[in-house]
């Protein structure tokens, strides 16, 4: 395994502990609880009340990894950066599901997640929300 891969895995594995640490458990439980009570006066579903749970893992994800990234990775290469970064994860998704072979790195939940994250991104690049983000043109020859 190369230092590249080692480093990522060891990072991969360092924020699925914090995410399932007790201080990430209470801040989600506090958010959910606040969210919920926003929520309540529409009489939120299950499906509702998971999907509010999972976007604030998401959030605790993005809050994580944003502390290790910082955001001249997106920056750099704006919106297009993010579709490019949407599709390696789309592939690798499609090759797990349509494969049936067992991940040897990332999880296909993994895999999801940042997708999630990743539509969040594109969209503030998108709007300019993300500050510092470079624009490109693409045209196709």
């Amino acid at each position: 395994m190369d230092e590249q891969t080692r480093l990522r895995l060891e990072a991969e594995a360092e924020t699925k502990t914090w995410l399932a640490s007790e201080e990430a458990e209470t801040l989600r439980k506090v958010v959910v609880e606040n969210c919920l009570a926003v929520a309540r006066d529409a009489n939120p579903d299950d499906i509702t009340r998971s999907f509010i749970k999972e976007t604030i893992t998401n959030v605790l994800l993005f809050i994580k990894k944003h502390k290790d990234y910082g955001s001249g990775n997106v920056a750099g290469f704006g919106e297009v950066g993010v579709v490019v970064r949407c599709n390696d994860k789309f592939e690798r998704l499609k090759n797990l599901i349509f494969s049936g072979n067992a991940p040897n790195n990332e999880s296909i939940e993994d895999n999801w997640r940042d997708v999630s994250n990743y539509g969040t991104i594109g969209f503030m690049t998108h709007v300019g929300s993300w500050t510092g983000c470079k624009q490109f043109t693409i045209t196709q020859k």
